[in-house]
């Protein structure tokens, strides 16, 4: 699904990831990425980044998540 729609695919991820440790009863404090892409020398490399990131982006803002990494 998130090669199709990196943007939502992001969202999706970063929500289920914030829901796991608030299902532990902590508080997600940030986010710390890990984004392995392949060379964005290739176009639809280089757009699956920029989409990734822009919803990572997005769905960090709408939480008040800080990006650390």
């Amino acid at each position: 699904y998130a090669k199709l729609d990196p943007y939502t695919g992001a969202q999706l991820a970063l929500a289920e990831a914030y829901r796991n440790v608030a299902a532990g009863g902590a508080k997600p404090l940030a986010v710390s990425d890990c984004l392995n892409f392949g060379s964005p020398e290739d176009p639809d490399v280089m757009w699956q980044f920029a989409e990734a990131t822009r919803g990572l982006a997005d769905a960090c803002q709408v939480l008040g998540t800080p990006v650390t990494g």
